[in-house]
């Protein structure tokens, strides 16, 4: 029987350092999103300026999580997550680094091989978004 391992939101990990869920990676993503757009929000309701060009809140998220995860599988997942998250707005310079980064990661290893400790739902969702990006 498969255990599910339960997640403790308080302190943002897994008490037995398991792998982290896409679906839970998309949400601290998403989270930190949301932070950023929320006190944005306040800046530009108190000081009546705008967002300055350029400004995404998607790197916001992508700054505060870029270290957080370690393995292989976690750290393509955060960067397939992060493109698709740009939504075709970034920049060819995005577009590169996030590219070497993700060969980088693939470096010495088949995509399949990271894909196999994903089943079910994760693992369609994951393969939809790697095709979506032609990785795999």
């Amino acid at each position: 029987m498969k255990r599910t391992a339960k997640y403790d939101f308080f302190n943002d990990a897994f008490p037995d350092d398991e792998r982290v869920p896409y679906k839970l990676l998309r949400w601290r993503f998403l989270n930190r999103y949301y932070i950023y757009c929320h006190s944005k929000f306040n800046v530009v309701r108190q000081t009546c300026r705008e967002w300055v060009p350029n400004e995404h809140e998607s790197a916001f998220a992508q700054d505060d999580l870029d270290t957080a995860f370690e393995l292989p599988i976690e750290k393509l997942m955060f960067e397939v997550l992060s493109m698709i998250m740009a939504g075709g707005r970034q920049s060819e310079q995005f577009n590169m680094h996030a590219e070497q980064r993700i060969r980088e990661i693939l470096h010495g290893r088949d995509v399949n091989d990271l894909l196999e400790c994903l089943s079910g739902d994760e693992l369609l969702e994951f393969r939809h978004d790697l095709a979506l990006l032609n990785i795999a």
